[in-house]
């Protein structure tokens, strides 16, 4: 029964994956950037053309690092594509597989560990390649040659975890430098925390993540997993595995099953007895320490909520930012175990905020108005008193903003779209430029001001890892404090004869204080899980701190008493060595290898004649509208920079016994998105004539062409946003010539125009509605050219509200369409109450309100078969007016839903189950209604 559930659940998921594959668009540049291209033996980078010396640098360390990355899964090399954004100040990079390739953004992120960000995009990503090509092996290959990379993809995303996919990244990420996720005790904290103060949850919720508590990411997850058991049993556990998947696919679980023909375990029972290892191991640490005696400041909390960035403003009074997974993120100012909510901030690109007891600075997140994969990190001030927040600069790539305690300076990093790191002081009031501290070989991390609000201490990550240096106040030079390191190190405040970091000497992230003058470095604090974020909060010495436990950070303060001061050469590390086990596992580590400085030819890039890269096929055609599948053969092509997207096919309709040719081609890359399709076959009908039915037989094509303009007006809190389009529709019908009818108007050309925007707040991962918002649309359709003319007209509107509680939303729906049908039925647009059908109408108004609401997040697990991670209700009431020919009616109904939320078979994807219960008013019939949904989002 269980074989038989599963098969069916992968049917459901092969049916809309095959046609959405082509569209794993990750974004376009701006159409004004020239591109150049470069090969290697493995790859073809592609890059703007004013950016050669990092491509090059980017090219080399990918080149050099690939055969070891792939060397332990017994992966084959494939040739990729590479792709280097410029234009972005998101810190990512990814691999897609359908078409097949690697795309880089090149700005570093600010609190990113002691290595160089290419260098670790070499390591990390690599293995992503690495992974897939492996599956592309034994019967894999069949599926290749059945679907192309589409089928790789699949084959890949239905069967190997995610939290392998980047738990296996990290691990080569950290077993082959001497930095990397792995070597980070705060990377390790949520998991050492959860484990010891709460316990392991089971496998699928770890996996799968909770509504009710917080889980590690994969990251954290699937390193732990990978790692300790790559140690525990070596690298076969993991590479047969890969073997089984790639080999034997209808097992239903090879990965499972190739992890037991190692481990003696399959994967759930695996995880669990690796939390149970990893619980003795920390416990041990755990109880061998002692602890440094703190005041919390912070309230207490139900959810989990992490304080970051404390800056006391007096003595009792502290100014931080919070995260929680039941609330969006709030600047709060904390006193006497309470808060208070100062400001809300639009997306942050990391957890910094800086405070004087007037003003709070941040850097803020925000969007070209087109092109999606160019964007800025402007400074934002909030005014304590009046609760103003305003705006200082615009397109700008500032980070980590630190202000004077005068008010006066702000002082950021900059990484321009060249790769050239600066730090730089603006003006607080109008955010100018005042003066800037450059190093080619170095990036710059978190700038803080010394007290005399001239001096600055900033981290610095170069080729031997990080270091802090203090910058003159003339901005001409620069000392270094502490010598370099590749153990992570952070910055929170300074003083005038110290400074303040968290570091990992002792296997835990604790607070320790660097001498100005003589670099000698002392360890402050002893915390349980981890402390950073520290701040002075007197000339005594004491100090506030974030300090983690399973719940979150807490804020707290720490006595100059209670503090400690073992010189960092002295501190014991007794924490778990997993990434020195990994270390030794491997014979390749990239910080110790001589990178070949090869100077690759660089060629142009033409856009044009590179919009076609064929990559996958299948022998049916899906229409996903229709939810059927026809025999034929589909041919998808996305280009490499995501701007044009192509499809061409010929499906057999069985139940017509005809065929049809299809093409599609949808282009991103000009300031408008195009779109052309043409469908060209025969159809097969029945009418009526003359009370006789006749067999019908005709040529149909279909030409179509569009155009539409969407913009991005985010601001702060808000995701703000219209688009305008029109597009053209002609369809060409000619009968057969041994049929006796033909058609009135055998040609029939319509026109659509649409405006649509919307404004919503930003949302919590408890949100089910937005708190506020509004989104409204506008469309007319008409045939101008035709003799018999129809039209539609339809403008709907929803508005969101909060309800009464916590997490309930409200959404009104108001929606107006006439119409009048001639030549075509266009097909109603509008949303008829719930528990009515066949409803027609010329002219509809309808009001619909809904309010919906969380009942509980169970967290019912039946391992390997089910998790129920929510169940949500709704209550409902809808409104229809509507004019016909010949009458006019009202109808309306009321009624109640219930949606559960799942995870099958510990398959990836999450799937809504539920049920709606609507009572038509005028009848004694209520409606009963099922509801399923599948939401494939996780899988890209």
């Amino acid at each position: 029964m269980r074989k038989l559930l599963k098969y069916f659940l992968l049917l459901l998921l092969a049916m809309p994956l095959v046609p959405r594959a082509q569209y794993f668009l990750t974004g376009q540049d701006p159409s004004s950037i020239r591109w150049s291209q470069l090969r290697t033996n493995n790859f073809k980078l592609i890059f703007p053309s004013a950016d050669t010396l990092n491509a090059r640098r980017l090219a080399n360390l990918t080149q050099s690092a690939y055969k070891h990355v792939r060397f332990d899964l017994n992966a084959p090399a494939i040739n990729t594509s590479v792709v280097l954004h410029n234009y972005s100040v998101i810190s990512n990079a990814m691999v897609g597989w359908a078409p097949r390739r690697l795309e880089v953004f090149h700005t570093p992120p600010q609190d990113g560990y002691a290595q160089d960000w290419y260098t670790q995009l070499a390591l990390h990503e690599l293995r992503h390649v690495a992974q897939l090509s492996r599956v592309n092996q034994g019967f894999g290959k069949v599926i290749f040659g059945l679907f192309g990379q589409q089928g790789t993809a699949g084959i890949f995303g239905l069967y190997v975890p995610f939290w392998f996919v980047e738990g296996d990244a990290v691990v080569s990420e950290t077993a082959m430098s001497r930095s990397g996720r792995g070597r980070s005790p705060l990377f390790e904290a949520g998991l050492r925390a959860q484990l010891l103060e709460v316990g392991y949850y089971l496998y699928d919720k770890a996996y799968f993540g909770s509504y009710k508590d917080f889980t590690p990411d994969v990251y954290t997850l699937g390193y732990y997993l990978v790692g300790h058991n790559k140690y525990k049993y070596g690298p076969a556990i993991w590479e047969r595995a890969f073997d089984r998947v790639a080999s034997k696919p209808w097992m239903l679980v090879p990965f499972s099953s190739g992890i037991k023909s190692v481990s003696g375990y399959g994967k759930n029972r695996l995880y669990t007895e690796t939390m149970f290892d990893l619980y003795d191991i920390w416990k041990k640490q755990y109880d061998s320490l002692s602890y440094t005696e703190t005041i919390q400041i912070s309230p207490p909390v139900n959810d989990y909520t992490a304080y970051s960035s404390p800056v006391p403003i007096k003595y009792d009074e502290v100014i931080a930012l919070r995260n929680s997974i039941d609330d969006i993120d709030r600047i709060v100012r904390l006193k006497d175990g309470y808060e208070k909510v100062l400001f809300t901030p639009g997306p942050m690109l990391g957890d910094d905020i800086s405070a004087t007891d007037s003003l709070v600075v941040w850097d803020e997140y925000q969007s070209d108005r087109r092109w999606s994969n160019q964007n800025f990190s402007v400074l934002m001030k909030g005014d304590i008193k009046t609760g103003k927040i305003s705006q200082l600069t615009r397109k700008s790539r500032y980070f980590s903003p630190d202000i004077s305690s005068d008010n006066q300076k702000i002082v950021v990093t900059e990484t321009d779209i060249y790769g050239q790191n600066a730090v730089v002081v603006v003006n607080a009031e109008n955010g100018s430029e005042l003066r800037r501290f450059g190093c080619d070989s170095l990036f710059f991390q978190t700038p803080v001001w010394h007290p005399d609000n001239a001096q600055i201490v900033v981290v610095v990550v170069g080729k031997q890892g990080k270091s802090l240096i203090l910058i003159s106040a003339d901005m001409m030079s620069a000392r270094r404090l502490i010598p370099f390191t590749f153990d992570d190190i952070s910055l929170s405040d300074v003083a005038e004869h110290s400074v303040l970091i968290a570091a990992g000497n002792s296997g835990i992230s604790n607070i320790y204080s660097v001498d100005i003058s003589d670099g000698s470095v002392n360890m402050l604090t002893s915390a349980p899980f981890g402390a950073r974020d520290a701040a002075y909060v007197s000339d005594n010495g004491d100090i506030v701190y974030a300090n983690y436990h399973a719940g979150g950070d807490a804020i707290v303060k720490a006595l100059h008493t209670n503090l400690s001061s073992v010189p960092s050469e002295k501190v014991l590390n007794n924490g778990y060595p997993l990434a020195d086990y990994l270390s030794s596992m491997s014979v390749y580590n990239i910080d110790h290898a001589t990178i070949t400085d090869s100077a690759y030819a660089v060629k142009p890039y033409h856009k044009l004649t590179s919009l076609f890269d064929l990559h996958s096929w299948s022998p049916f055609i899906v229409d996903v509208d229709k939810m059927n599948i026809q025999p034929g053969i589909n041919l998808l092509s996305q280009n490499t920079l995501s701007t044009a997207v192509t499809s061409l096919g010929f499906g057999y309709n069985t139940n017509e016994q005809t065929g049809k040719y299809s093409l599609g081609f949808d282009y991103y890359g000009w300031y408008p998105v195009m779109n052309v399709s043409l469908t060209h076959g025969m159809r097969r009908g029945l009418t009526v004539n003359d009370s006789t039915l006749v067999k019908l037989k005709w040529w149909e094509t279909v030409v179509s062409a569009g155009a539409y303009v969407p913009l991005n007006f985010n601001q702060g809190k808000w995701f703000n946003g219209i688009a305008a389009g029109i597009s053209l529709q002609q369809t060409i019908r000619k009968m057969d010539k041994d049929i006796p009818l033909n058609f009135k108007e055998p040609t029939i050309t319509s026109l659509s125009w649409e405006l649509s925007a919307y404004h919503r707040q930003i949302t919590s991962l408890r949100d089910i509605y937005p708190r506020w918002g509004q989104t409204f649309r506008l469309n007319y359709r008409h045939t101008p050219f035709n003799q018999n003319k129809s039209h539609q007209f339809y403008t709907a509107m929803n508005a969101y509200f909060p309800g009464i509680g916590n997490h309930h939303g409200i959404k009104l729906y108001a929606a107006y369409e006439t119409q009048r049908d001639r030549v075509i039925s266009f097909g109603d647009q509008i949303e008829f109450p719930r528990g009515y059908n066949n409803l027609f109408y010329n002219t509809t108004a309808a009001l619909k309100l809904d309010y919906v609401f969380p009942v509980w997040y169970p967290d019912w697990v039946v391992p390997t078969l089910f998790y129920l991670k929510q169940i949500r209700g709704g209550l409902f009431g809808d409104y229809l007016y509507g004019e016909g020919t010949h009458n006019t009616a009202i109808h309306t109904s009321a009624g109640l839903e219930l949606l559960t939320e799942w995870h099958f078979l510990n398959l990836p994807f999450p799937v809504t189950l539920g049920g709606r219960l609507a009572q038509p008013f005028g009848s004694d019939n209520p409606v009963i209604e099922f509801l399923f949904g599948i939401n494939l989002s996780t899988l890209y």
